[in-house]
């Protein structure tokens, strides 16, 4: 006979809630000195109890897919009727099957938990092309290819029900390399337009110095054009005076 009675007794006296059945598990514990092995039957039982009422109206309920959530009740009922049908058990056996059924839950927990920051980061990627951020930054052939790439993935989310988290991932890790490639693409195109406009505007002022100082110097050339020189003048002294004799020697 074991310590705290047959799961079936609480099968049949808790139908209506498994909440009362973990709080029936629990009484068991309270205020009795109980071998380590009852213990870890009576957390095992509370732990079945609590998952297959989260499941059936808790947070799994919303949180996993259907057929996730078959899988698990399924995985709980045989864990049920394990403990339903052990005796003698060590308590390693029952912690083993403990450990195993956490396991599962967390598994399903985290494959839904990817399958949802997926959904999420399709839609909130797409709300960002059209009206947030990426509008204005990626070109509208690049927006063309993101937004290809969130309906690929969300028919492909429609589909998969078979996926694993890393699954999951993966189609998430290969959307984002998709806008981070076309983000970075954006990117690099404006910093070169930048350059060129930024070398453009140093070009136009060197340009502009190079003008200024072949005007002034046109401008400093046609003041000195204008000014007599000083070897003008004593020529024309020289040829009056050579020209004097020449027209008196005439007159004569």
């Amino acid at each position: 006979t074991r310590d705290i009675g047959r799961v079936g007794a609480f099968e049949e006296e808790l139908q209506e809630s498994d909440k009362a059945k973990v709080e029936g598990t629990l009484d068991c514990l309270a205020g009795k000195a109980i071998s380590p092995t009852t213990e870890a039957q009576c957390n095992l039982e509370a732990f079945c109890f609590t998952t297959r009422d989260t499941l059936r109206e808790g947070t799994l309920k919303a949180k996993l897919a259907e057929s996730d959530r078959a899988k698990l009740e399924s995985a709980v009922q045989r864990t049920l009727g394990w403990l339903n049908s052990a005796q003698s058990i060590d308590k390693d056996d029952f912690d083993v099957k403990r450990n195993e059924l956490e396991s599962m839950v967390r598994a399903m927990e985290s494959k839904a938990d990817a399958r949802n920051e997926l959904t999420a980061y399709c839609f909130w990627t797409r709300e960002n092309l059209r009206e947030g951020a990426l509008k204005d930054r990626v070109e509208e052939n690049d927006k063309s290819t993101i937004e290809t790439a969130i309906c690929d993935t969300l028919n492909w989310l429609e589909v998969a029900r078979w996926a694993e988290k890393n699954h999951f991932d993966a189609k998430h890790t290969e959307l984002a390399s998709v806008v981070a490639k076309m983000q970075s693409k954006a990117d690099a195109r404006r910093t070169l337009e930048a350059f060129c406009l930024t070398l453009q505007e140093k070009l136009k002022e060197r340009v502009m110095e190079k003008v200024e100082a072949a005007l002034q110097d046109t401008l400093e050339w046609l003041e000195r054009a204008d000014r007599p020189t000083g070897r003008g003048a004593p020529l024309r002294l020289e040829t009056q005076e050579i020209g004097a004799p020449c027209e008196a020697g005439v007159r004569q």
